[in-house]
């Protein structure tokens, strides 16, 4: 029981990412390539990229909508963050995508949403704008006749949720975690099902369900893998800001599952646990689950304590040195962790699958593709978004 609560010093986490990021398997078998980017504006600007957007492929092309950026200054140097309702198409080719041009937007400017494949276009659900999350749910789909997406309105969410994650099992989505606020405080353990065989009739509408164990988490990484005995829903770290004066990063793993009805503690053989807060991931063969990137605790964390030392600090006579110091932390970011990881759910082991040769992005999805998965745009570095879109390719 000890994994719900696997919170890491600074100090270990940096000893973990640095040191252990190889072993055991010196040949990556998974590969990062770019495959395309957003367009630049009518204006020939270079796209600044979004994060939190709304990603997937339908018919056969890759959509990415929504999200947020920084225009101009970064969230410590006071620059405010815009949301997009923009979205983007693009034919998906064997090493390259052809952007294509189309009229369609979200319904409202929105990020940090949760969307999935499905087999009749990607579903796209809750998210938040500047100052309030959204409960809407939506099927984004393709019309051959305007040669443009459409959108077809599905059941709200019981309550506006962002920051959560969501997964497919059978035809069951899942929504679980995430907060009703857009700064992710007022977060709870919230748990719902949306059976997709019940659409068109009365009882088509999401269900609550017992809520999961531990306490509650935004940004975490959920994923459907089979435990050995049958497919189950697994949720990996995340974090906790309802005390912002005593944030926590979980590195742990839990799984549920569907038949049972029951949570449980994911072990593993690794100290370090799950260090892939933001990150992504997608299941892969019968047994294994791919982490792409996530956030170690240390950067955040300690960005964190620097914001909370201002904010305490004021006008006093310290506060212009902690501000200086914070924005030093921030610009002078390495990046989030380039790792790939893979978990094999049967063995409960965890090994390396390679690593992105350059910035790997955060808050953004893996959307499973051919051997692997296409990852579009994303987080680089604290308030820095690329425009870049990658596949991850078995080696």
């Amino acid at each position: 029981m000890k994994l719900f609560f696997l919170i890491f010093t600074a100090a270990v986490l940096n000893i973990t990412c640095s040191n252990n990021t190889n072993s055991g398997n010196p040949n990556p078998i998974f590969t990062a390539s770019k495959i395309g980017e957003l367009p630049s504006s009518v204006l020939k600007e270079k796209n600044k990229g979004v994060a939190g957007a709304f990603s997937g492929i339908v018919h056969k092309k890759l959509i990415v909508g929504g999200g947020c950026y920084f225009p101009d200054k970064m969230p410590w140097e006071g620059g405010t963050k815009i949301f997009e309702d923009k979205t983007y198409a693009f034919e998906i080719g064997e090493d390259a995508l052809q952007p294509i041009p189309i009229a369609f937007r979200l319904p409202e400017q929105v990020a940090y949403g949760s969307s999935i494949t499905l087999p009749e276009g990607i579903l796209c659900i809750g998210g938040n704008g500047l100052d309030k999350c959204t409960s809407k749910v939506f099927l984004i789909k393709w019309d051959k006749k305007s040669a443009d997406l459409v959108k077809e309105d599905y059941p709200d969410l019981p309550v506006p949720l962002s920051f959560t994650t969501a997964t497919l099992l059978d035809r069951f989505v899942y929504v679980i975690g995430g907060s009703v606020s857009p700064d992710g405080k007022e977060s709870n353990n919230y748990f719902y099902r949306l059976d997709l065989s019940k659409i068109n009739t009365q009882t088509f509408k999401w269900e609550k369900l017992l809520p999961y164990p531990g306490i509650p988490r935004i940004l975490s990484v959920g994923v459907v893998q089979s435990n050995g005995i049958r497919k189950c829903l697994y949720l990996f770290s995340g974090r906790n800001v309802t005390n912002p004066e005593r944030p926590i990063v979980l590195n742990d793993g839990l799984m549920y599952d569907p038949v049972l009805k029951k949570w449980y503690p994911v072990e593993t053989n690794s100290k370090e646990g799950f260090p892939v807060m933001a990150g992504s991931a997608f299941a892969y063969d019968s047994d294994n689950i791919v982490f792409i990137g996530g956030a170690p605790d240390s950067t955040y964390l300690k960005a964190q304590h620097l914001a909370m030392d201002l904010a305490k600090a004021a006008t006093g006579s310290n506060a212009d040195q902690i501000k200086s110091e914070l924005i030093r932390f921030n610009n002078s970011h390495n990046g989030f962790s380039p790792q790939i990881r893979i978990f094999n759910t049967v063995k409960k082991s965890i090994s390396s699958g390679g690593r992105f040769d350059g910035f790997c992005p955060v808050t953004t999805c893996a959307i499973p593709f051919g051997n692997g998965a296409i990852v579009a745009c994303g987080e680089i570095k604290p308030g820095v978004r690329t425009p870049d879109i990658f596949k991850i390719s078995k080696k």
